[in-house]
């Protein structure tokens, strides 16, 4: 099991991983609030942010939420737990999808994700993160994204038949802007719209 911590702001909340089903590569990421007030972090590993490679998919495809609003999530088990997907932006201005997770003081709150193997844990991405972020407003965004690596790789690698979404994406969703900078590998075309 792996262990990170919150470096900036607002409450602490304590990210790790744990094998959820090993013979099939599925581990279930957990986040404790510890602290004493509400927080929204995204989650950074293997240089980028969860939920950033493939949102398309997820959004979709499998039809995960978006965040409307910072309310705290509601842990239904790691199994049926789908944390929604929010547009984010750094202190420069650069943005991306990704999945945020707003947990309130003492909550706790799991998720899987799958792909991975003894060889190849979690622990292999190097340095794993949780970074706060703050809710500014709803909005309306048209957002470009790169088919192949966000789309067709994802079909690749799952052997899964999926049709891509329709691109660009319309999406209507909360803001969340970082204090810090978070890597940005895909390079969506962000626009907001409203």
């Amino acid at each position: 099991m792996s262990m990170a911590m919150i470096r900036v702001g607002q409450p602490s909340i304590r990210v790790s991983w744990a094998w959820y089903d090993q013979a099939s590569g599925i581990v279930e990421w957990k986040l404790r609030n510890v602290g004493g007030g509400k927080g929204s972090v995204i989650l950074i590993r293997d240089g980028y942010v969860f939920g950033g490679a493939f949102w398309p998919v997820y959004l979709k495809v499998f039809g995960f939420p978006v965040t409307m609003d910072d309310a705290p999530l509601v842990n239904m088990g790691p199994a049926r737990n789908n944390p929604p997907l929010g547009v984010l932006t750094d202190p420069d201005g650069h943005g991306q999808v990704g999945f945020v997770f707003t947990l309130s003081a003492g909550e706790a709150y799991s998720t899987l994700e799958g792909g991975f193997s003894t060889e190849f844990t979690p622990d292999s991405f190097g340095k794993i993160e949780a970074i706060s972020v703050i809710p500014e407003s709803v909005h309306t965004f048209i957002i470009t994204y790169n088919v192949s690596a966000q789309c067709e790789q994802y079909a690749s690698q799952t052997g899964e038949s999926i049709s891509c979404p329709e691109n660009p994406v319309k999406l209507r969703s909360m803001l969340w802007r970082s204090g810090e900078g978070f890597p940005i590998p895909f390079m969506d075309d962000i626009v907001q719209l409203s």
